[in-house]
């Protein structure tokens, strides 16, 4: 079963706990290959994937010596118990 990008970052926050853009990205993959900002200014790609996750309720940020992490949210923790499965 192949995963979706959604599916891949809601398993890694699962089994990895809060994280911030640039490790999330760095797990992801797509056709170009990693999704790394070049310019320095962070993951955007992942940063914008996260947004859209946290639209739907799957993730959320909480902030940690001035870094924002995200975690999983109850009904993330859910969905990725159910891909798990």
């Amino acid at each position: 079963m192949k995963l979706t990008t959604t599916q891949k970052v809601l398993l890694y926050l699962h089994k990895h706990g809060p994280s911030g853009c640039h490790a999330v990205g760095d797990v992801i993959d797509n056709r170009r290959g990693r999704m790394v900002s070049a310019s320095g200014g962070g993951d955007y790609a992942a940063q914008m994937l996260l947004g859209r996750m946290r639209s739907k309720g799957y993730v959320r940020v909480c902030n940690a010596d001035g870094s924002s992490l995200w975690e999983l949210t109850s009904a993330g923790l859910e969905l990725a118990q159910e891909i798990k499965a």
